[in-house]
C-alpha cells in the first residue's frame, strides 16, 4: 500500500563532464566488458555442463531406479537406488506457536510456519530523474532533479526518521509488545514417509535436507471477530489481540489501513505426497532412511552424473520421476542462456563504449555547420550500436558452439572421423583423377607422335 503526500521539489544540480573525463570513464567500462566476457564464458560452458549432467542423473534414475510402488521399507533394497511415493505424515505444529496465532488456527500440519509483523508509517522517499545531452564540444551535461514526498509503507519498525511534510506523523504508534517476528519447524524424526497416513510402520524417515525443499502451502487461518476497540486506539500495555483485527486476505491479518496499524503475514510449508530417488539406507524406529547416491561416470570421458538425493511432491514412477527433472533443467539451461545472451550485448556494449564516445568528436562540426556533426554523430553511433550487437551475437554463438562441444565429446569423435573419412575420399577421387588424366593425356601424346611420323613419311615419298 502507498498514499503520497504532496509532491516537493528537493532541488536540482548541473553537472558537466568534458570528453576527456567522458573518454577515461569508457575505458574503464571497456576493461568491465572484457572481464564481464570472460565471466560470461564460464557461466556459459557450466551451463551447458549442468544441463547434460543433470540430464545423464535423470536417465540414471529412469534406467536403474528400484521402484517402491507399495512404500514398505525393505532392508534387501539397502544400498539400492530407489524411487519410492509415499504419504507424508507432518506433525500438528500450532502448540508450539505464541498464543495469539493458536487463535488464528486450531491446526496445521506440515513442516514449518513462519510469520512477520509490519507496521503501517509514513516514510520519506526520494526520486531522482536525469536528464543528459551530448555538448558540441563531445562532453556531456546532466540536470538531476530530486524530488520527495512521504509514503506509506509496511516496515518493520517504528520509523522515526524526518518526513517531508509537517503534517504527517508517525508519533505514539507502537510495535506490539507482546507478538514479534518468529517461526516453528518439524524435526526431521516428526516427518517421515509411509503406505498410509498416520502409520510409520515400514516406512522412511526424512532428514532436515528434504525437509528443507518442502513447497509453501495455504494456512487454514480463521476469519477475524473484530471488537469496537481498535489496536490503533491505543492499549496502555500495547499488546496485539486477536480481536484487533478486521480481515484476512492470502496468509495476511491487518488490523486496519491507518498509520499505526499491524500487518501479520504466514507461510507454511508442507505436503500430502512425495516421491524421493536416493540411496536406502537404515534409519531408527524400524524405518528405512535416505543418502546421497554418488556421482558415476556415464562415458569413457569421465563425465559424471551429479549425487542422487530428489524430492518431488507427487506420486511418480521412475520414468516420470526423470521426464520431470528433464523439463525442469530444460527450463533453467534456456533461462540462463537467455540472461548470458543479454548480458553479452551489454558487454559488448561496453567494450565499445571508448569508440562511441571518440565518435561524439563530431559535434565539433556543429560549430561550423548547421547540424551536421550531430547528424553524423547518430549516423556513427547507429553503426556502432550495429556492429556492437552483432559482434555479441558471434561470440556468443562462439562460445555456445565450444561449450556445446566439449560437453558433448562424441559428437566431436563423430564429426571428427565424418571429417578424416570425407577428406580421406576425397583425396582418393582427386589421386583416381590425376592418374585417369595421365593416362589420357599419354595417349593423347602417342597419337600425335604417330599422325607426326605418317606426315613425315608422306613427305619423303612425296620428295622422291
Amino acid at each position: 500500500m502507498a498514499d503520497f503526500g504532496d509532491m516537493a521539489q528537493e532541488g536540482t544540480t548541473v553537472t558537466s563532464t568534458n570528453w576527456f573525463e567522458r573518454e577515461i570513464g569508457a575505458v574503464k567500462n571497456m576493461c568491465f566488458g572484457f572481464v564481464l566476457v570472460i565471466v560470461l564464458s564460464i557461466v556459459i560452458f557450466k551451463n551447458e555442463s549442468n544441463y547434460v549432467s543433470e540430464l545423464a542423473t535423470a536417465d540414471k534414475i529412469k534406467s536403474t531406479g528400484e521402484f517402491i510402488a507399495t512404500c514398505q521399507y525393505s532392508p534387501n533394497n539397502n544400498g539400492k537406488l530407489i524411487v519410492v511415493p509415499c504419504q507424508v505424515t507432518e506433525p500438528n505444529l500450532v502448540p508450539g506457536t505464541p498464543p495469539l496465532i493458536q487463535k488464528m488456527m486450531a491446526s496445521f500440519e506440515g513442516t514449518s510456519i513462519s510469520w512477520s509483523v509490519e507496521i503501517l508509517q509514513w516514510v520519506k522517499k526520494c526520486h531522482t530523474t536525469r536528464n543528459c545531452h551530448k555538448t558540441n564540444t563531445g562532453g556531456e551535461e546532466c540536470t538531476s532533479t530530486t524530488t520527495c514526498n512521504d509514503e506509506q509503507e509496511w516496515v518493520s519498525n517504528v520509523n522515526t526518521g524526518e518526513l517531508e511534510d509537517p503534517s504527517h506523523s508517525n508519533y505514539g504508534t507502537h510495535m506490539p509488545s507482546n507478538f514479534h517476528d518468529g517461526s516453528v519447524s518439524a524435526q526431521s524424526d516428526q516427518v517421515y514417509m509411509s503406505a498410509t497416513k498416520g502409520h510409520p510402520e515400514q516406512g522412511y524417515q526424512l532428514d532436515q535436507e528434504l525437509l528443507g525443499q518442502f513447497p509453501s502451502t495455504s494456512l487454514p487461518l480463521k476469519s477475524p471477530t473484530p471488537t469496537v476497540r481498535r489496536y490503533t486506539d491505543g492499549d496502555a500495555d500495547g499488546t496485539l489481540q486477536f480481536e484487533h483485527f478486521t480481515s484476512v486476505s492470502d496468509g495476511t491479518y491487518m488490523t486496519g489501513n491507518s498509520i499505526g496499524d499491524i500487518k501479520v503475514s504466514l507461510t507454511g510449508s508442507g505436503a500430502s505426497i512425495a516421491t524421493v530417488a536416493a540411496k536406502q539406507t537404515a534409519a531408527s524406529n524400524q524405518l528405512g532412511g535416505f543418502l546421497d547416491w554418488p556421482a558415476e561416470a556415464y562415458n569413457i570421458f569421465g563425465q559424471k552424473t551429479k549425487p542422487i538425493k530428489r524430492i518431488h511432491f507427487s506420486s511418480q514412477n521412475p520414468t516420470e520421476f526423470g521426464e520431470e527433472m528433464e523439463r525442469t533443467a530444460g527450463m533453467v539451461v534456456y533461462a540462463v542462456r537467455i540472461g548470458c545472451f543479454i548480458l553479452m550485448v551489454g558487454a559488448f556494449k561496453c567494450i565499445f563504449e571508448p569508440l562511441s564516445t571518440a565518435a561524439d568528436l563530431l559535434m565539433f562540426l556543429n560549430y561550423c555547420t548547421c547540424c551536421l556533426g550531430s547528424i553524423l554523430d547518430h549516423a556513427a553511433q547507429s553503426v556502432i550500436g550495429a556492429v556492437s550487437c552483432c559482434s555479441a551475437c558471434m561470440c556468443f554463438t562462439f562460445l555456445f558452439v565450444i561449450s556445446w562441444m566439449f560437453v558433448h565429446p562424441w559428437y566431436i569423435v563423430a564429426g571428427s572421423t565424418i571429417m578424416v573419412c570425407g577428406c580421406g575420399i576425397a583425396g582418393a577421387a582427386h589421386a583416381s583423377g590425376a592418374v585417369s588424366q595421365g593416362k589420357v593425356a599419354d595417349a593423347r601424346s602417342l597419337k600425335l607422335n604417330l599422325v607426326a611420323d605418317e606426315s613425315q613419311a608422306h613427305f619423303i615419298r612425296c620428295v622422291d
